[in-house]
Formats: C-alpha cells, sequence, structure tokens
C-alpha cells in the first residue's frame, strides 16, 4: 500500500480524494447498474468545478424492482428541485443507490440549500434515502516507507548472513564476489515462487491433483495489468487468452485534467494497461504467472480487469470499487481480488457491496491493510466487511532485488539493489555512472572535507542527506550514497535531484531491505540496499579514487532471515465492533513478480497487496476442484480454508500461540484445505459483544462432515494464546502491543470426542472464561487462543491404522476483551500526546489559557489531534467559554465512522480555527441536519472534542470522551467571504 502522509483531512481514510470527474446528466433511462450510460451522449461542455462526490444508498435491497425505482425516483427529485448534481454512477446489482457529483452551479443553486453540506442534508432527507457517504480514496495495500523510525513491510531482510553475487564480466572488468565467509546466494531461475507454494501445499495441488485453477473466472480490481506481458499470457480477449474481462473505470492514465473533464467511467476496455504503477501486474503474476521466473498460484484461471487507479498512485474512490464490483458480478466472476484498503469500520459503503456480492455467491478476498506498526485496530475496509475474506501476510524464504555492480580500480563486486520509485528504474544510457559519498552541509559548521570518514557510515549525520549538499560536493551526473535516517526518503531524494545527482543510493541502518516512499516529483532512480552492502559501498569509496555503478542483467536474490515470520506491516485487530482481523495469512513479504514491460518486468514488492492474489490463487484451486460437486457453496470454501490455517507458536513463549489479533486463524494450508471435509462454523468466536465483562461466555460451534460416505471422528482441544495490550501499567498508550502469556483462559468444551455421519453436523457448546490474573493487571486486554480440532475417518479408528494423510487439523481463533470496552480512552493521558491548539506559520506556536488572537488570512490557527482508538462518531465544535454553549461546528468538524490514526509521526487529524462554523439543528442521523456556513466574531472561545465512546448511545452525552482546549480571546475576525467557500467541507467522511 503507498502509505502517504498527509498534512489535513486525515480521519477514517489515510487515502487521497480524486475529483474532477466529468458525470452524467440526470436522465430518464432504461439502464440502471454500473455500467455507465451512453457515454457518447456525455456532455462535455459544463466546465463547472466539481465541489464534492458522494454516494448516496436507497432504502430496501439491491438487485430488486425496488432498487431500480429508486433510482429513477431520485433522478425525478433532482430535477425537480434543480439540485446542482451530477449523476456518476447507478447502482442496482450489489449496491442500491448512486453516485453523484455536486458541482458549483454558476446560478448559485448550491447556495439555495446552504452550500455544499446543505446539498447533501437535504438529499439525506429524501424519502427513499437511507444515508449518503462522501466518496473518499482507497490505497493500494503495498507497502512503501517514508519514515525516519518504524520498520516497513519490506524492511526485513539479511543479516551477516549473506552473499554478494559476483563473477561476472562488465565491459572489460571482471566482476568478482566480494568477501564475505557466510551465507548463502540462491539461484533465481524460477525457484522463488517454487519454494513458496511448498511452505503453503501449493505445489502438491499441482503436481499430486494436477489443479491450476482452469474454469474459474477471477476478478482483479486494481491498477490494470500489462496483458501483454510474456508471463501473463501477451494478449487479451483472444481465443485462450487468460484475460477475458475488463473495464477502465477511470480513463487514460487516471490523471485528472485541468478542466476536470475526465470521462466518467472511463473508456470500456480500450485502456486497461498498468503503465506506470505496477502493482496490478504484480498482482496479476502473483495469481496466475506462467513462468519462467514467476509461477504463479492458479496459472490457468480466466482474468477480468477491473482498472480503477492509474498513475496517481492509489487515488481510488469509493464509488469507482462499487462499480468495479457490480462489473465483476455482471461478468459472472467466482472470486474478486481487492488488494486495496482504507478505514476500518463494516459500514463503510465498499464493505456493504462486499457483503451483498458475497451473498450472492461470489467470493471477495482483501487487503487487511499495512498498518502494523501502528498496532491493534489497523485491520482495513472492505477486508473487515461480513464474510470477506480478510488477508495478512507473512514473510516469504527470500528477498530478490536487481544486481548492482560496483566498479573500481581496486576491486569489483555486486550488490543488492531496491527500487524505490518503480517509475524510474537505475537504467543508465551511457555506461556506468560515477558513485560519490554524500557528505552534506553538517549542520555544525564543520568543513565537509575534514569530515572523519572512519567514522561508521551510519553514524555521521553529514552522510544522510538531510540538510542540502554544499558546493564543495558536484553530483552533476553522479549517483549518490546516503544513509538512511535523521529524515525522511523523500527529503533525500529531493536534495540529491536538487544537486543533480542522477541517481540515489540509501543505504538501510537496520537490518534488511526498504522500499521508500517517494512522489510524482521525484524523477531519477531512487534504490535502497542492506545495511551491510552500504557500509561496503562506504568503504570502498573511502579507498578508491573512482567507483561506478552499473546495474545487472539478474534478480540478485538472498534469503529472508525472517521468513515465514508475520510481516511488521501486517495490521492488527480487532475491528471497532470487536470482531477477529486478520481472516488468514499468506505470503506477502518480499515477494517477486511481474511488473509492466515499460517498468522492467519484474520486482519485488512487500504488502497484504501481495498476500491478497495469494489466497485468491488458492481459492481458485479449491473451485475447480469442488467443480460439479452438487450443494458446496463458495463460501463454504471460504470457511473450509479459514478452518485449515495453521496457527504459529508466540515468539515469547513457545507454549503458547501468537494472538489471533495478529494472524487470525494462521496460515494457508491449501493443500489441507482442497483434502478437507470436515467444516466448523462460525470460523471465529468473538467473545464481548456487552459492555460489562462477564465471568463466563457459552459460545456454539458447528461441526459439518462433508464427506459423501464416511463418518469423522473428530476430537476438541484448546490452545491458548497471548494476550495483548495497547497501554503499559500507567495508562501510556503504546503503538506496540504489549503481550502477556502469564495465564490462559479457562475453555470448557461440552463434548471434546464425537462422531459426525456422513452430510450431517453436530454442535458443540464451548464455555470460556477470561484469564484471572488480567483481571489485576492495569490496562485494556485482548486475550484469546484456540479451539483445536483433530479429525480422522472412524472407520481408520476402529482398525487403528490411521495414515497421516487421512487426518484432518482444524482450528478456530476465539477472541475476548477484559473490563469495560466503552472506556477505552480516545485521548491520550500524555501531556505531549493530547490535542493541542495553534498557530502555525513559520513555527509552530501553542495557544495558551486566556491568549488573545487574531484572525486574518494570514495567521493559520489549527487544532492538532490523534485518536488513540475508532469512535462511531467525533465532532469538533467551537464553544462559548463562559456559558459553554455550542457556537457551532469548525470545518472538518463532523466525521461518522473514524479509524484510530496512533500516534505521531502516525497522520495526526486537523481542524482549522480562522473564523468559519456551521451552524445546525438536530437531527437524527448526525448532530446536524441544516448546516449553515457563517463566520463567528470576536469573544471568549473553547474548542470541544467529542468522540463516541465504543458502543455507545448516540444521543446520550454521557458516552462521549471530551477534550476541552484551553479559553482563547478572539479580538477579531478579519476574512473575507471567499474564505467560506475555501472551508465548505463540514466532514471528513
Amino acid at each position: 500500500m503507498f502509505s502517504l502522509l498527509f498534512e489535513s483531512k486525515i480521519i477514517w481514510f489515510d487515502f487521497l480524494l480524486v475529483v474532477g470527474l466529468c458525470v452524467l446528466q440526470f436522465s430518464f433511462t432504461t439502464h440502471a447498474s454500473a455500467t455507465p450510460h451512453d457515454i457518447n451522449s456525455i456532455s462535455q461542455s459544463h466546465g463547472n468545478e466539481i465541489s464534492q462526490n458522494f454516494i448516496v444508498e436507497f432504502t430496501g435491497e439491491p438487485d430488486t424492482a425496488e432498487a431500480v425505482e429508486h433510482i429513477y425516483q431520485f433522478r425525478i427529485f433532482a430535477n425537480h428541485y434543480q439540485l446542482p448534481l451530477r449523476e456518476k454512477y447507478a447502482y442496482s446489482r450489489v449496491f442500491s443507490g448512486v453516485s453523484v457529483q455536486q458541482i458549483k452551479d454558476n446560478e448559485g443553486k448550491e447556495q439555495l440549500y446552504g452550500g455544499v453540506a446543505g446539498v447533501r442534508q437535504f438529499v439525506e432527507t429524501l424519502p427513499f434515502v437511507k444515508r449518503v457517504w462522501e466518496s473518499k480514496g482507497y490505497q493500494t495495500s503495498l507497502k512503501n516507507h517514508n519514515s525516519t523510525s518504524h520498520t516497513a513491510s519490506s524492511n526485513h531482510g539479511v543479516n551477516s548472513s549473506f552473499m554478494v553475487r559476483g563473477n561476472r564480466k562488465e565491459g572489460s572488468r571482471k566482476v568478482k564476489r566480494a568477501d564475505f565467509s557466510s551465507g548463502k546466494l540462491i539461484s533465481p531461475s524460477g525457484i522463488l515462487p517454487k519454494d513458496i507454494h511448498k511452505l503453503t501445499g501449493v505445489d502438491k495441488l499441482h503436481n499430486e491433483l494436477g489443479l491450476t485453477g482452469k474454469g474459474v473466472k477471477v476478478g482483479i480490481i486494481d491498477t490494470g495489468v500489462d496483458y501483454m506481458h510474456p508471463e501473463l499470457g501477451g494478449c487479451f480477449k483472444t481465443p485462450g487468452c487468460p484475460f477475458q474481462y475488463g473495464y477502465d473505470f477511470i480513463g487514460g492514465d487516471g490523471l485528472p485534467k485541468e478542466n476536470h473533464e475526465i470521462t466518467v467511467a472511463g473508456d470500456g476496455d480500450n485502456d486497461l494497461q498498468d503503465p506506470c504503477v505496477g502493482h496490478g501486474t504484480h498482482v496479476a503474476g502473483i495469481i496466475a504467472g506462467k513462468g519462467p521466473l514467476v509461477h504463479g498460484v492458479a496459472p490457468n484461471v480466466t482474468m477480468g480487469i477491473y482498472r480503477v487507479s492509474g498513475c496517481t498512485q492509489g487515488r481510488i474512490t469509493h464509488d469507482d470499487i462499487i462499480a468495479a464490483l457490480e462489473m465483476a458480478y455482471n461478468d459472472e466472476m467466482d472470486v474478486v481480488n481487492i488488494s486495496l484498503s482504507g478505514g476500518g469500520w463494516r459500514e463503510g459503503p465498499t464493505s456493504i457491496a462486499a457483503e451483498n456480492l458475497i451473498k450472492k455467491g461470489m467470493l471477495v478476498v482483501a487487503a487487511d491493510s499495512n498498518d502494523g506498526e501502528h498496532g491493534l485496530y489497523t485491520s482495513g475496509m472492505p477486508a473487515v466487511g461480513k464474510g470477506v475474506l480478510n488477508v495478512g501476510s507473512y514473510e516469504s524464504p527470500y528477498m530478490v532485488g536487481d544486481g548492482l555492480d560496483i566498479i573500481s580500480v581496486e576491486r569489483n563486486f555486486t550488490i543488492s539493489q531496491f527500487i524505490g520509485n518503480i517509475s524510474y528504474p537505475f537504467k543508465p544510457k551511457d555506461g556506468p555512472v560515477e558513485l560519490v559519498m554524500g557528505i552534506t552541509n553538517s549542520g555544525d559548521d564543520k568543513d565537509s572535507e575534514n569530515l572523519n570518514l572512519e567514522d561508521s557510515f551510519y553514524d555521521n549525520p553529514a552522510f544522510q542527506g538531510c540538510l542540502g549538499f554544499p558546493s564543495t560536493v558536484d553530483l552533476r551526473g553522479k549517483a549518490v550514497l546516503l544513509a538512511r535516517g535523521g529524515c525522511t526518503f523523500l527529503d533525500k531524494a529531493y536534495n540529491a535531484q536538487n544537486a543533480g545527482a542522477v541517481a540515489a543510493i540509501i543505504a538501510n541502518n537496520e537490518k534488511g531491505s526498504v522500499m521508500p516512499l517517494l512522489d510524482a516529483n521525484i524523477k531519477i532512480p531512487c534504490i535502497t540496499t542492506i545495511d551491510e552492502h552500504g557500509q561496503l559501498l562506504a568503504d570502498t569509496l573511502k579507498t578508491s579514487k573512482k567507483v561506478y555503478i552499473s546495474p545487472s542483467s539478474s534478480p540478485f536474490v538472498i534469503e529472508n532471515p525472517v521468513s515465514n515470520k508475520i510481516s511488521t506491516f501486517s495490521s492488527w485487530g480487532p475491528d471497532p465492533e470487536l470482531y477477529i482481523a486478520p481472516g488468514i495469512m499468506a505470503p506477502g513479504g518480499q515477494i517477486f513478480s511481474t511488473v509492466p514491460r515499460v517498468l522492467g518486468n519484474y520486482t519485488m514488492m512487500s504488502g497484504t497487496s501481495m498476500s491478497t492474489p495469494y489466497i485468491v490463487g488458492v481459492v481458485a484451486l479449491m473451485l475447480e476442484a469442488r467443480m460439479g460437486k452438487q450443494g458446496i457453496k463458495p463460501e463454504v470454501l471460504r470457511d473450509l480454508l479459514i478452518n485449515h490455517a495453521k496457527p504459529i507458536k508466540s515468539e515469547i513463549n513457545s507454549g503458547y500461540l501468537t494472538t489471533p489479533l495478529g494472524q487470525g486463524s494462521g496460515y494457508v494450508d491449501a493443500y489441507g484445505s482442497v483434502k478437507s471435509s470436515i467444516l466448523a462454523y462460525p470460523t471465529s468466536l468473538a467473545l464481548n459483544y456487552s459492555l460489562t465483562n462477564d465471568d463466563r461466555v457459552t459460545k456454539s460451534l458447528t461441526l459439518v462432515n462433508l464427506h459423501e460416505t464416511d463418518s469423522f471422528a473428530i476430537s476438541l482441544n484448546h490452545k491458548a494464546s497471548e494476550s495483548v495490550t495497547a497501554y503499559y501499567p500507567n495508562g501510556t498508550f503504546t503503538m506496540k502491543p504489549i503481550t502477556d502469556t502469564g495465564c490462559s483462559a479457562r475453555v470448557d468444551i461440552e463434548n471434546q470426542q464425537l462422531i459426525v455421519p456422513p452430510q450431517q453436523s453436530r454442535e458443540v457448546n464451548i464455555t470460556i472464561s477470561p484469564p484471572k490474573h488480567l483481571d489485576n493487571k492495569d490496562g485494556h486486554w485482548y486475550y484469546g487462543g484456540y479451539i483445536t480440532m483433530t479429525a480422522a475417518k472412524e472407520n481408520a479408528i476402529h482398525t487403528k491404522v490411521v495414515e497421516a494423510e487421512t487426518v484432518e487439523e482444524l482450528n478456530v481463533p476465539y477472541m475476548g476483551y477484559i473490563g469495560e470496552y466503552r472506556e477505552l480512552p480516545f485521548f491520550s493521558i500524555q501531556p505531549e500526546q493530547q490535542p493541542i491548539l495553534l498557530m502555525s506559520n513559520s513555527t509552530d506556536v501553542k495557544i495558551e489559557e486566556g491568549e488573545k488572537i487574531h484572525i486574518n488570512e494570514t495567521n493559520n490557527y489549527v487544532l492538532l489531534f490523534s485518536a488513540l482508538r475508532p469512535t462511531r462518531l467525533l465532532t469538533i465544535q467551537l464553544i462559548d467559554a463562559e456559558t459553554k454553549d455550542p457556537v457551532g461546528y469548525l470545518p472538518h468538524g463532523v466525521s461518522p465512522y473514524m479509524s484510530y490514526t496512533g500516534l505521531p509521526p502516525s497522520p495526526i487529524l486537523k481542524s482549522p480555527v480562522k473564523g468559519v462554523i456551521f451552524k445546525e439543528a438536530p437531527s437524527t442521523y448526525s448532530p446536524i441536519s441544516s448546516p449553515k456556513l457563517d463566520l463567528f466574531g470576536p469573544g471568549l472561545y473553547q474548542v470541544k472534542i467529542s468522540a463516541l465512546r465504543m458502543f455507545g448511545d448516540l444521543g446520550n452525552p454521557d458516552d462521549y470522551d471530551v477534550w476541552i482546549s484551553p479559553t482563547f480571546n478572539v479580538t477579531s475576525v478579519d476574512v473575507s467571504p471567499g474564505i467560506l467557500e475555501d472551508n465548505k467541507d463540514l466532514t471528513y467522511f
């Protein structure tokens, strides 16, 4: 996922908003699905700026006559009331509603309804409207990195055990192996996916059962696919081609045009290529790569490409996702891959659409998200949707990078390189490029010529590239070596580019590889290498007069020292309503796959974006294996896959398993899932829905024998997992979960031994009591474990001949919360982590109690805060400091279904204080029904943040966590009327 960091408007999505799409005028038509109306009839002459996109959900169920009727009714109302709206999509198959875009009407119709927010609120009052969302954006679940401290998805790599590949010629120079005494170099020729397949059992499905996914239709909702790639078939819609379906929902390269006149829903199947991101092509290779280098899980599936993102790298909106889901349903896909993630609520629009699609018999597999470094509550939408197969990530056995040849008079060798910006790989046209040390201004007036080059490369800030380059360092036409640390990768890349460098090499200061997050303004190759290789380069530059670099011709493959461990980026559960997430784990860290030919054919990526298509491929093999068997619903296959996953042991106590909040049911066992006959449901047990701690919770587990002729004897047992919390004993919040294995829950299984006849089921009651010792510990603890089952054919039990191949092992994870969930704090108790009101100009100055402030167009006052947990509703109000009465809502001051953000440097939530408020009246939907944008005048004020507690009552003021700012004295408000239009956005959602 592209982990973009934003300055503002980050509440329950850390993504970008797509604006400026041309849309359909309201008109009567018989077409009522996500497929656009006749594109040729769209008016392109309006030119009015789109001020807001939103999705309107109608009452009633999709795929009914009522759903179609509501579309017509909405058009009638819109025309009758002259709403300044254009219709983008009409949904009726898997979602009942429309996507509309609000425009700034030259005749002022928008203002008749109180501005932008007023139009939306008017739409909410229509009798057949259930709810309205802003159509915010998604990100691909590819993990990149732009932090100075946190370890990201691809931050795993080799320690001292590695080798540098050598013994090849570069021009007339012989490139030799570097002097390393240990480690193992792997040949890159196709072994990577094959070895992963051995870990998951996919190799047995290929070799023993001959399964390839033939006859199964897979939809890929992503950035498009380079379908002409030789390992992906090199064709589109020709006989025998793997790609037979597709639609482009964004048009062109996905970049907004200046006058906001991109065709509403793309150009059909005319532009499904993935020209600049590579994400969708990488996903397709994991599913269906045909070799020789990339061997997909299900190489013979038939695929549909649903392109919802382009060169903007992750600007994907809700409405395009829903439209793609409807198109996939129309094309009769069997399973859909969504390597995208957003805020973690089941009630989001894409979660609802995915749930409806699942009800119709199509499997939806979605990425869990890549915010594992932020701790609990980071699972994303639509993965948390009901019935969606939610996929986390663990590390693959190997890391793959392009080789980089180092050439000098003294010695030649090859090191690893990992591409930071895939659009600009290091491929110099004119031969080797000179490499120099990146000695920057040190900040302590030390002459750069006198720096102690004997210091460790990573210990000297002058090598980090953070403070700009002095005139004594000439980077024009050269590549520069920099050390990680001190500032973001983006800062380093900017400084190198601005100094004239043609490439930047950033050496990781931690063990393993890292893929930096950059932006579209970086036009030079920015590559990284592991820490040992970085130090080797630095040492070579110290002793050699001239050092040159040149790309090698084949991948550089080294063992991953954290192979098979949960990826640090893989997100944690639970979801806000205490459901277990993720559902299952698959290889997603350090995955080698295809990318567009223009980007070099192959690369390594990391993220739950990569683990998700692996599971999609396994699902395709399961579907192929079960073809022709009557009565097997797709959701049954999903449950079998989850049941037969393998939970891993705790790293701190081998007598316990890792918490289900980090691994779900465990690592995928493809072979066991396909060969299985026993199903257990529900596939997980979430224990705490009450607001108080129950000593004993009883849940029912149903065991189903799918075998047509044999009875199975099943034994049930219990294995405890770690307990986890995000709070130290003193109440301080931490983004790194704290674990405890001092005691396990008590689990009483009603019947530990039972026989289930063929095609029948049995129910077992399981009573769980939380670990007693946690009652006496401070913090908000999540405990858990696994109900484990061993099943064997009954006749084998009686004859005492039980072959290992005939034994099935299943598990069902459970999770509970100790304490009152609604007391989970929203604000930190640490003063430096609490909300702050400040003046943010050239420097940030905190507003103190009683301080006088003058609001004008140059003084920027802003409220900054973080969310330590999700909330169903967050409001930000300006209140009278003396009476405590509300004056109005600040811009971005109403946020339904807001997600947890974590602590800085995570995204910080922002609301400006610049004279603008929304005045309102109470409503059943939210605290506003008829908002009016206005200015507030001089006076004594405070800012009040209210966050609804978990499972709280919207209408009960006592069910909110509240923070109130110091009193500040607004002496004057000197702003132009135009500021009202600039701050028209009332909500984040």
